[in-house]
């Protein structure tokens, strides 16, 4: 018995760092845009572009958007309030929960010292099927290109 428990005391000591070390940052992991649409988040996917996500490293963000793709290595992390701020060389992105057991966070993004901020809700992938997919309406779409 005791060389069973002097077995698995350093894998649940490794198990209890592991967790604090993402409760130290939430930020991390992969992140999907949500949109609200008749008083309800839902993953809103557009014609023929692709949905906005980030993966979130400690030390790097690589953002896809539907007509680019952004990566930013991040040089600082701070505290910001209730949230963080990952700073990059041009780029900043702050973050901070909206509702964390939904997993969804408001991440403010500026891209440049001269852009405006940009204020936009994401939702991690653990809660990422917790939420309805709507695709927009083929009648917004434009049928001449490579619609999906």
């Amino acid at each position: 018995m005791r060389s069973l428990l002097s077995l698995l005391t350093p894998i649940c000591l490794l198990l209890a760092a592991c967790q604090t070390s993402h409760r130290n940052m939430p930020y991390t992991g992969n992140w999907t845009q949500i949109t609200r649409v008749n008083n309800e988040y839902v993953i809103y996917i557009p014609c023929a572009l692709d949905l906005r996500k980030m993966k979130v490293t400690d030390s790097a963000i690589h953002e896809v958007l539907p007509l680019e793709v952004n990566d930013c290595h991040i040089v600082s992390t701070t505290t910001a309030g209730n949230g963080y701020r990952l700073k990059g060389k041009e780029a900043v992105y702050t973050f901070k929960w909206e509702d964390e057991k939904k997993g969804t966070a408001e991440w403010t993004i500026q891209y440049s010292a001269s852009a405006p901020e940009e204020r936009v809700v994401f939702v991690n992938s653990t809660h990422e099927n917790d939420f309805k997919k709507v695709h927009q309406p083929e009648s917004d779409c434009n049928t001449s290109g490579d619609a999906r």
